[in-house]
């Protein structure tokens, strides 16, 4: 099953509420908060939950934000990708 939500705040609000997701993949530039601003607050308020967000990337990022994802142990998607690639991926990380 896949759901979406429109920016790091309504993703949040989900994991506040008590929902747990297998996987959470999201875009490093996205409304009201950034990925790196999503990835902080789930560290601090659910931080059993951090280690499933994956980052997509369009490469345009500045050096400080290539240095903090660096920093991270969460995986990163380069876009573009193709939607097998995707889904390959998705299945190889949900049934582990």
């Amino acid at each position: 099953d896949v759901e979406t939500v429109e920016g790091g705040l309504a993703a949040l609000a989900r994991f506040d509420a008590g929902e747990r997701f297998d996987l959470v993949i999201c875009d490093l530039a996205m409304p009201e908060m950034s990925g790196l601003q999503l990835h902080a607050e789930l560290a601090r308020r659910h931080p059993t939950e951090v280690s499933k967000l994956v980052f997509l990337s369009g490469g345009a990022s500045g050096p400080e934000i290539v240095a903090a994802l660096d920093a991270l142990p969460n995986v990163r998607l380069e876009k573009p990708f193709d939607p097998r690639q995707l889904r390959a991926f998705v299945d190889g990380r949900v049934s582990r």
